[in-house]
């Protein structure tokens, strides 16, 4: 044997350079395919096999290679060539990728007509940018999000809403992106248009409403500056039912015929519809049935404008405190749904508005009994305080009161947006405390902040940290909104007996969509 005839050394010389050679021409036959492999050139054809070159789209590339390869590698089962992407390197995002196809010519043809077929065979996927009016954004996002993930669910589009930096013109356009197929973005379309048609006719309504009715806003009857404040200590909990059937006569003072509140915990639209102060005022939800109510005061008003349904619906001595009873306004012509608070000396009678908050007194003469037609509609008036609002000093200023009602228009009909908080409970019914949130501008404008900044209520105190992990786990009762029930100067409507003359106080993605 040859190996025989060498010496150890030389044994040992052969056993290192021999795996050494095999490596470097293993390299070099490597390094020659490739180069033959990834040589840029038209259809290359010789009479062992055919080298193609095929540009695939980038968006498409993902298609063609398959979840961890797979589609790449039976393309290659199928054709029996082989399929590589050239490198790489350096090419941008949204280029072309080119795809390598060698093999005999039968087999390298069948695998360029695999891929065509992949490539024809999938969806072309495109994005298109719309613009959306920015008072539906709110309607077109919907209620956490649940909206607007329902119209990418129904579409099968990816629908995106470009965010802003805080600042918004509610008459301004906000950006949004709509990623699917041709027929996938035209449903998506057609939805969120859909949404803004509905919104564009919710706010022709509001529109329509706001400029029917009324600004219940006659000149105070008090000359004291100051409103006492008295603290109640709010408790968190489920929303007031309000719906407990009870046996009484229709004009009778009752809970069940309140507007009730919702039940979730995100913001809702109101009108502020009456104000004592901060701590103690009125609001009416916003529902898309809000032109009800405006229909039963035209109704009502005409209804009790003729003569003989005066006759008729005039209680000699029927009436009595607490009855619900059809009066006007004064210095307003209209008729409303009020309560019966006293019968006072002067042969007047001192009402609560029950869909207002506010209250006002009429002539005896004008308060009539109620036609029981009217009375299907919940209350509209909801009493409520500002979450968190505490007085800088023992009683809320007249300039805080003022800056109050005009912060909310109130009585002016136009819309905030409101969130309970949490709910006190001066009486056996629960009150909810709110937090405010002017959207009209520009900006968002938080009640509370805004009273803080102008020097009329207190900031509110920053919890201490927990000193241990005992005191983590404790539960920290929420802080005590301030608010006053029922004030010799500035009373709007409490159920109560004032004990002076009344003055009188006239999106978020979401709304609350109750009945009403």
């Amino acid at each position: 044997m040859v190996l025989d005839d060498l010496s150890t050394k030389q044994k040992v010389a052969l056993a290192i350079t021999l795996p050494t050679s095999l490596f470097l021409l293993y390299l070099l036959f490597r390094k020659r395919e490739e180069e033959e492999y990834e040589k840029p050139s038209n259809d290359l054809a010789t009479g062992q096999f055919l080298m193609i070159e095929m540009k695939i789209p980038a968006k498409m590339v993902g298609t063609v290679i398959g979840r961890e390869g797979a589609k790449i590698k039976q393309i290659q089962e199928e054709s029996g060539a082989r399929v590589r992407f050239q490198d790489e390197s350096g090419l941008k995002e949204e280029e072309d990728r080119v795809v390598i196809i060698r093999g005999s010519p039968e087999n390298a043809m069948m695998a360029e007509q695999l891929l065509n077929k992949c490539i024809s065979e999938q969806p072309v996927i495109d994005t298109v940018e719309i613009y959306l009016p920015q008072r539906a954004i709110g309607r077109i996002i919907g209620r956490g999000g649940e909206n607007i993930r329902l119209i990418s669910r129904s579409s099968k589009a990816k629908v995106f809403i470009e965010r802003t930096d805080g600042k918004r013109d509610p008459n301004s356009k906000r950006l949004c992106y709509i990623k699917g197929t041709v027929d996938q973005i035209k449903c998506a379309q057609a939805m969120i248009q859909e949404e803004i048609e509905q919104e564009e006719e919710y706010q022709q309504q509001l529109e329509s409403a706001a400029a029917n009715r009324r600004q219940r806003k006659p000149a105070r009857q008090s000359d004291s500056n100051a409103v006492n404040a008295t603290p109640v200590q709010p408790t968190p909990g489920p929303t007031p039912n309000h719906n407990t059937k009870e046996q009484e006569s229709p004009s009778s003072p009752t809970t069940t015929n309140l507007m009730q509140l919702p039940s979730h915990p995100n913001f809702f639209t109101v009108y502020v519809s009456a104000v004592e102060h901060p701590g103690h005022f009125w609001f009416q939800i916003i529902t898309p049935k809000a032109r009800h109510f405006d229909l039963l005061v035209e109704q009502m008003t005409e209804f009790y404008r003729q003569r003989e349904n005066q006759e008729k619906y005039r209680a000699a001595d029927g009436l009595s405190t607490g009855d619900i009873v059809a009066a006007p306004f004064q210095g307003d012509e209209l008729w409303y749904r009020a309560r019966i608070l006293d019968f006072l000396e002067d042969n007047k009678v001192d009402l609560y508005y029950v869909d207002y908050g506010d209250c006002g007194q009429v002539p005896r003469s004008d308060v009539l009994s109620i036609k029981t037609d009217f009375l299907g509609m919940p209350f509209q008036a909801i009493e409520a305080s500002l979450s968190g609002a505490k007085p800088t000093d023992t009683e809320w200023s007249e300039a805080a009161c003022d800056f109050f009602e005009d912060s909310t228009y109130c009585a002016q009909w136009k819309p905030v947006m409101a969130r309970i908080v949490s709910y006190s409970q001066p009486s056996l019914m629960q009150q909810p405390c709110v937090e405010l949130i002017d959207t009209n501008g520009t900006t968002d404008k938080n009640m509370l902040e805004e009273l803080i900044k102008k020097g009329y209520a207190e900031a509110p105190a920053v919890p201490k940290a927990p000193k241990s992990p005992v005191n983590q786990r404790q539960k920290q009762a929420p802080p005590s909104p301030s608010r006053t029930m029922g004030s010799p100067n500035r009373h709007m409507g409490s159920p109560s007996k004032p004990k002076n003359a009344p003055s009188q106080g006239g999106d978020y993605p979401s709304s609350y969509g109750g009945t009403g």
